[in-house]
């Protein structure tokens, strides 16, 4: 291989193993067990999957997964799971979010907030009460008012207005509007695949969550998991951005190496080195005559062309080993000078 296209070879290797590093990398992000933790996708202890199973196996019930927003969404006459819900998010929840929530109950939705353990808040301030307790009547806070441990077990303070939810702990659910409702239930780890699968216990909570609709439904999108619509937004999601660059670089190089040499030729450093001597059509027959015919050849193969070319002027003469080729031809010619003047 000549030296000059060692660069090109080692660059496109570079890029290649830089390209199926990427795709290894993009297909890690995508493996079941790197989903959101509670996720209906995820396989893993902390996921939901085996839940979402569990309830697509019975029959009476319709199970699917929400990827849409809230606003671009409009279920009715469900129940919707928002599993692995941080307490803070809910306090701290602004009136837009709650106003959302509100709206899919107005629908006939039932909208059960999972609360995962842990980031409670310490003491309510009862001076400056949260939105969610101006609005809803309910807080989330620690068991132990004093703790500031983020993994402390947490409690629920709400008014009259909510009611307990019959077989679960920790667990209350208040009407909205006509036929929906809201559920708020903490230990939301107590659905999860690991969960589930130790503890038998835990089954009977389910049906009370659920309550009586026929269509459930894994809400996605509070943990990250959208449905965009767009290849950019895929891109900056999973942070594919480095891998698209690397594929427009080994593009432009391949439409480079295809369209100029890699890297370029020498220039020359004058005129005088593109001339070629004798490279006209007589002093290049001279030459290949000289190199490929010695004098005894040529006039053989001068002899042995003209007795094909006139077959009635044959010269029959044979010439001797040795001879001066310029005194031969002469000869040879006058000899056909003195047969045509005889015919």
């Amino acid at each position: 291989m000549p030296k000059r296209k060692w660069p090109a070879v080692m660059l496109t290797v570079l890029l290649f193993i830089a390209l199926v590093a990427g795709f290894l990398h993009f297909a890690g992000l995508i493996t079941p067990t790197s989903y959101p933790n509670m996720s209906s996708l995820n396989t893993g202890p902390h996921g939901a999957k085996l839940l979402f199973d569990a309830l697509t196996s019975i029959h009476q019930l319709a199970v699917s997964r929400n990827y849409v927003p809230f606003s671009q969404w409009h279920p009715s006459s469900s129940t919707i799971l928002l599993l692995d819900l941080r307490s803070s998010t809910l306090d701290l929840a602004p009136k837009e979010d709650l106003v959302e929530l509100e709206n899919l109950t107005h629908t006939n939705n039932r909208v059960v907030l999972c609360i995962a353990d842990g980031s409670f808040i310490g003491k309510p301030d009862t001076k400056k009460p949260l939105l969610i307790k101006t609005r809803w009547g309910i807080q989330i806070f620690a068991k132990d008012k004093q703790s500031k441990d983020k993994d402390s077990e947490g409690t629920l303070d709400y008014d009259s207005s909510w009611k307990p939810v019959n077989g679960v702990d920790d667990a209350v659910e208040k009407r909205f509007g006509a036929a929906g409702s809201v559920v708020v239930a903490l230990h939301s780890e107590d659905l999860s695949n690991q969960s589930l699968a130790t503890d038998a216990a835990v089954l009977d909570e389910i049906s009370p969550l659920i309550g009586y609709h026929t269509s459930v439904v894994f809400d996605e999108t509070h943990l990250g998991i959208e449905q965009s619509g767009s290849i950019a937004a895929l891109v900056l999601r999973y942070r594919l951005q480095g891998l698209i660059a690397g594929l427009l670089l080994l593009v432009g190089l391949f439409i480079w190496n295809q369209s100029v040499s890699f890297p370029p030729p020498p220039r020359f450093e004058s005129s005088h080195d593109t001339q070629v001597l004798g490279a006209d059509a007589r002093a290049m027959f001279a030459g290949l005559i000289a190199r490929h015919l010695t004098p005894q050849a040529l006039l053989e193969s001068c002899v042995a062309e003209w007795n094909r070319v006139k077959p009635r002027q044959r010269i029959t003469a044979e010439l001797p080993g040795k001879l001066n080729p310029v005194a031969t031809y002469r000869q040879l010619q006058e000899n056909l000078k003195t047969k045509r003047t005889r015919t």
